[in-house]
């Protein structure tokens, strides 16, 4: 069974990636499904297993 969350961010994408959003969740155990967004809001969508 898999566990799901959406991390909504405003900003661009690359800042994102500078804040370690990524990295954080990983070291959660949060695996990077999708990313959904325009130039202003991205939607990370993570899942893990329960």
């Amino acid at each position: 069974m898999w566990e799901y969350k959406v991390v909504k961010y405003f900003g661009k994408v690359e800042e994102a990636a500078h804040q370690d959003i990524l990295s954080q969740y990983g070291a959660l155990g949060w695996e990077l499904v999708s990313v959904v967004g325009n130039q202003q809001l991205f939607m990370f969508y993570f899942k893990r297993k329960k």
